[in-house]
């Protein structure tokens, strides 16, 4: 029995997969079973991909006008020609001289490959030229398994409409994918027969108005207009998504591509359908928004990931069903393309929204980090009800049937703004979808229903907001010492102080923000050993007279001290702990006038952050104790300077209320508590107390706390308040607390492992 190898081996040496070859000719790299095929068998099919001549420039820029998207499609379009002829012109030289030889030749610029059928000693005569990347057998890929059941009713027949609020959209917004196109990779549509037209299909295929060469593509050339064959697959799908009465995007215009005659189809035949869409029957202007694709392959190989790159670079969106296992399924079982990490993965639910038996499971198994939500959403595909062939209907089920669902939402979500990518698209699908949990998936994301439901109404609202949502202000580097760079050069275009202190052990920077309110300057968290070239780059910029290190030589040592004192004078504020720390710094506080500090668990950094906002705007020094007790070192220090008034952050779980009363021991007359439920809340106390004006606002993670100590003394020179929240959720109570304020300017520090884009919608919606 013969092995099928998919194509996408070709592109292993740029993705870094490590699959057994061997060499023929010193350059050609093929697999061994291949090598030996060649060597026993006369005829071989296989797919040839080469070596780039020249590398693409142009991608489709989505938020320019039409004309300049035509145009740079076309551009595109005639760079992947002009790099497979340069590519593949040797190759098609030999193939011509040799035409008794082969049988079938198929050139494909969208992935700069040859199909060659043909004699094995002419093959192996090609694999010797020095451009070949890669030779692998034309495999095959299947549709997704569907079942349908005619002789179920079809009760609530759209169900599914609902559940998605697909209907909410038609009754606000007045959007039914009107001038949105939709392509379909799969088994063709049953267009009309003798005695009827497909009343679901028929009105709104582009082929009655640009023409069928434009809007049906038979990679078999069996018809000129849309047929299935009686295979129904195909006819379901599209009714899903454009069924003048049963789709999701009833409006939409519809044009397809036949690539299946059966469950299975080659390679070659998926790459013929997928190149006509980039420009069909020759017009780059006519090429679909969205393409459909309800087909894969449990695989860990990658052979259409230049596809599948060339279609977004094109400006379009590709949707993938993630499968369907009928038993055993498990995580990572999702099939290919829809494993691929630029795609949208889609899985199935039921009319309860619990996850359908054969759905199957991320992550991804071409993810190394096995990180990434696979699939990013699921849709109904459970006894939906669908066109079938013969203009009928069924109930159907399977991934093939949520794909088509979704990409008549991303249509309805297109129609409202036509600017949006393909990135775009999965980042409002997933920010917006309903989380969903269930057996083996007891949080939300996860690796079964994704970021959950698609939710066609809240999807449409962000889409038509995207430009405004997209115009919040992420301050973020690639890590926390370089997020406190970007925070500098927000904020300070020079200043006569910077701050320094470890980006890893910064404890005692948790209580410098009254250091800030008369000698203000950025913070900058830098790794206890070189400056880093951006670290040293922001220094010349900034022209500091002083630096100040904050710490210990444990914390910043010598050999760090002495490179920043070629920057400016170098002074160093510390104490033998992170608690003697806090009263250094209190001790240059102005403390004649104020005779007020905050206390604080200094083991706690969640409160140190709640108020440093306050501390670095009114100069109020922050302490810290432990939970119990309070040193003899803070007892005389409280004394010394005659302290009239500590307000304590933070609960009785992290400040007891022993605490309390060796303040009062000590002769402390005014003692107050700041504290909420959670951490979060506390913040929200602080700034409730503190401030009247939330604009600007700056939002940071409440967990891993350095982006919102590198704010510190920025949010003390703006006077604005600071609240750290969760990565990923806002709680009830911050949602209720802040949901009547006017907050029309505010920051989110970190990137999206500080507070992710979905909880960057959460604060869109909250101050919007």
């Amino acid at each position: 029995m013969k092995k099928k190898i998919s194509f996408l081996m070709a592109f292993v040496l740029f993705f870094g997969m490590i699959i057994p070859t061997k060499t023929l000719g010193n350059q050609g790299v093929i697999t061994d079973e291949l090598l030996q095929k060649l060597d026993t068998e006369k005829v071989v099919d296989v797919l040839i991909t080469f070596k780039d001549e020249k590398n693409t420039q142009t991608s489709v820029d989505l938020s320019g006008s039409k004309g300049s998207q035509i145009n740079q499609r076309k551009q595109f379009i005639q760079e992947l020609k002009e790099n497979s002829n340069l590519s593949q012109k040797e190759t098609l030289d030999i193939l011509e001289k040799n035409a008794e030889k082969v049988e079938v030749v198929e050139p494909f610029y969208i992935t700069n490959s040859i199909r060659i059928k043909g004699d094995s000693d002419l093959i192996k005569e090609i694999l010797s030229q020095d451009n070949i990347l890669e030779v692998v057998e034309n495999g095959e890929v299947e549709l997704q398994d569907i079942e349908n059941n005619s002789s179920l009713s079809a009760n609530d027949k759209d169900w599914d409409l609902k559940n998605t609020n697909v209907l909410d959209v038609r009754n606000k917004y007045k959007l039914f994918g009107t001038d949105i196109v939709i392509g379909f990779l799969d088994s063709g549509v049953d267009l009309e027969g003798a005695d009827y037209k497909n009343s679901e299909l028929y009105e709104n295929w582009r082929g009655h108005v640009e023409g069928a060469s434009t809007s049906w593509y038979d990679v078999f050339k069996e018809s000129d207009k849309p047929t299935s064959g009686d295979n129904g697959h195909g006819t379901a799908v599209v009714s899903m998504a454009v069924g003048k009465n049963i789709g999701a995007a009833p409006k939409a215009t519809w044009i397809a591509a036949r690539a299946f005659k059966s469950k299975t189809t080659t390679n070659s035949n998926i790459l013929k359908a997928a190149q006509w869409f980039l420009a069909p029957g020759g017009r780059a202007d006519l090429a679909p928004n969205i393409i459909n694709n309800s087909w894969g392959k449990n695989t860990l190989e990658r052979w259409f990931d230049p596809m599948i790159e060339a279609w977004i670079n094109a400006g379009i969106i590709p949707v993938f069903a993630s499968g369907n296992l009928e038993s055993n399924n498990r995580l990572g079982s999702i099939d290919y393309p829809a494993s691929n990490l630029n795609v949208i993965a889609v899985g199935a639910v039921d009319r309860d929204n619990k996850l359908a038996y054969f759905s199957k499971l991320g992550p991804s198994p071409l993810d190394p980090t096995k990180s990434n939500i696979k699939p990013e959403i699921v849709a109904p595909g459970y006894n939906v009800y669908a066109s079938d062939s013969k203009n009928s209907y069924s109930l159907w089920k399977g991934t093939s049937l949520a794909a088509p669902n979704v990409s008549g939402i991303i249509a309805l979500i297109l129609q409202g703004n036509r600017n949006l990518n393909n990135a775009q698209v999965k980042n409002i699908l997933t920010m917006t979808a309903k989380p969903l949990t269930g057996p083996g998936f007891s949080a939300s994301p996860n690796m079964g229903y994704g970021y959950g439901l698609v939710d066609a109404a809240k999807a449409v609202e962000l889409g038509l907001n995207y430009d405004e949502y997209s115009s919040l202000k992420r301050i973020k580097g690639q890590n926390r010492s370089e997020t406190s760079l970007e925070i500098s050069n927000n904020f300070y275009k020079t200043s006569d102080y910077v701050y320094i202190t470890n980006q890893s052990s910064f404890a005692d920077g948790l209580s410098m923000g009254s250091l800030t309110q008369k000698e203000n300057g950025p913070l900058l968290l830098v790794p206890n050993a070189r400056l880093s070239q951006n670290a040293k780059s922001a220094l010349k910029r900034l022209q500091p007279k002083k630096i100040i290190i904050i710490g210990g030589q444990s914390t910043i040592g010598k050999d760090l001290e002495q490179e920043l004192k070629s920057y400016a004078q170098v002074e160093r504020v510390y104490g033998k702990s992170r608690i003697e720390t806090s009263l250094e710094i209190a001790r240059r506080a102005d403390l004649k006038n104020k005779k007020e500090v905050f206390l604080v668990n200094g083991f706690n950094e969640a409160d140190s952050i709640n108020i440093v906002s306050v501390s670095a705007r009114d100069g109020i020094p922050v302490l810290f104790s432990t939970k119990d007790k309070i040193n003899n070192s803070m007892i005389n220090f409280l004394k010394a300077y005659k302290i009239e008034k500590v307000t304590i952050v933070g609960g009785d779980s992290t400040v007891s209320k022993s605490v309390e009363n060796q303040l009062t021991a000590a002769g402390i007359d005014s003692i107050s508590r700041i504290s909420g439920k959670d951490r979060f809340l506390t913040g929200a106390k602080v700034n409730q107390k503190y401030y009247t004006n939330y604009s600007p606002m700056f939002f940071a993670n409440g967990y891993n706390v350095a982006d919102a100590l590198s704010i510190g003394p920025v949010v003390g020179k703006l006077k604005a308040p600071l609240q750290i929240i969760p990565q990923d959720y806002l709680t009830v109570e911050l949602e209720d607390f802040y949901k009547n304020k006017d907050i029309s300017d505010f920051y989110v520090l970190g990137g999206s492992s500080s507070i992710t884009a979905r909880n960057m919608y959460n604060l869109y919606k909250l101050t919007n």
